[in-house]
């Protein structure tokens, strides 16, 4: 009777192992599978009719965008976090050979430079880590430590354990009664491997609840970086951002995948950014209590969310001062180039840039950093070239 309870041979053990693998295989293939067009339309409507007051569902009432051509939007703005375009990126297509090959070995040397590796002994033994922040990972996770840490450990990851403790910060406390977070970044030192190094140089796919997850500087304000906020003269168009993030969601990208799609559509407009990442949270303002003062708490925001009429801010970072000048520069619409930085869906439809980008403006974030950059002056001989990557 036993016997017949197996759907194959059971005096086969080559069948039995091809029976029990091949579940892996297809698990794997179903997280990383993108929903059809039809699918993404179908969500598409859904979405603006819950969210009537959103930009998407007044620009489909008003018939300047139709259903498809806002998916193929989003699809086209989704292959930018393709694994294609992480070993090519798209953004650099437009750049020359030579400041190309510049950029890349700056992202390169900055990874290797910025690598937070230590080593302890445990009981003899060395015990190698590497710490970085973790973009991608579900809110719900923070309650469920154990279990995220064996999902990472299934790909390879291993979380570092000291003092029956794990090695892993949230970065923003939860407040779902004041603001939502569906991601929540995480500070995280993994036991350095072959795994671990392969994150933190954006060369592998890791994934945490089908979605994947990215790897940054742990830094909370790393030396050389800038705020990157939408401009202030756009106040009428807050949450433009918020709102191309939860389209975008809705083709199953996660906070990573935005991040590294943000990265190169500044890469496409010229700007050598090595890193572009959300702030964790926000400082939000308490309802007021009757006699008593108002209260301030910091709290877990994502990137699609608006609170109190404002979006998250994101932290750009470059791999050096010169480089910073340059991109600085390109923000000032009355600048040489007078383009400006934009954000948003990518699309060769006007109209679809009308309701869904939106101009940028930055700021430093440190002091020695404008003072450096001021003492700078104009753009030097390899900014020149990278200005003229510009698309006309």
């Amino acid at each position: 009777m036993l016997r017949n309870m197996w759907p194959i041979s059971i005096v086969n053990p080559d069948e039995i192992v091809q029976y029990r693998t091949s579940s892996y295989l297809k698990r794997q293939t179903e997280a990383a599978t993108m929903p059809s067009s039809a699918e993404l339309m179908r969500r598409l409507d859904e979405f603006a009719r819950q969210n009537p007051k959103s930009r998407t569902s007044k620009a489909l009432k008003a018939k300047e965008i139709s259903l498809e051509a806002l998916a193929e939007a989003i699809s086209q703005t989704c292959s930018f976090a393709e694994p294609s375009s992480l070993e090519n990126p798209k953004g650099l297509r437009q750049w020359g050979d030579d400041v190309r090959q510049w950029y890349l070995s700056e992202f390169q040397a900055d990874r290797q430079r910025q690598m937070e590796a230590r080593s302890y002994d445990d009981q003899g033994t060395s015990v190698q880590t590497i710490t970085m922040k973790v973009l991608g990972i579900p809110a719900y996770f923070s309650r469920q430590v154990e279990n995220l840490c064996l999902k990472l450990e299934e790909q390879g990851l291993i979380v570092d354990q000291t003092q029956d403790s794990r090695s892993l910060i949230f970065k923003a406390p939860l407040k779902p009664d004041l603001v939502q977070a569906a991601e929540i970044p995480a500070v995280i030192t993994f036991v350095r491997n072959e795994a671990a190094e392969k994150l933190w140089k954006g060369e592998g796919t890791f994934k945490v609840a089908g979605r994947r997850i990215l790897a940054v500087n742990p830094a909370a304000n790393p030396p050389i970086s800038f705020k990157m906020r939408p401009k202030k003269e756009n106040m009428g168009r807050v949450g433009i951002l918020a709102e191309v993030a939860q389209l975008l969601m809705l083709n199953d990208s996660s906070t990573g995948d935005i991040c590294e799609i943000y990265r190169q559509l500044c890469l496409k407009q010229g700007l050598a950014i090595i890193d572009l990442i959300p702030n964790a949270g926000m400082t939000v303002n308490l309802p007021p209590k009757r006699n008593l003062p108002p209260k301030k708490v910091f709290a877990a925001v994502g990137i699609e969310t608006v609170n109190q009429n404002r979006e998250v801010d994101w932290i750009a970072t470059c791999s050096s001062l010169e480089a910073a000048d340059i991109v600085l520069q390109a923000f000032d619409r009355h600048g040489k180039d007078r383009a400006g930085v934009t954000l948003g869906l990518v699309s060769e439809n006007d109209k679809i840039l009308k309701w869904f980008s939106v101009q940028m403006e930055a700021t430093a974030l440190h002091k020695n950093m404008k003072n450096a950059v001021r003492q700078e002056g104009t753009a030097m001989a390899t900014g020149a070239e990278m200005l003229e990557v510009l698309p006309k």
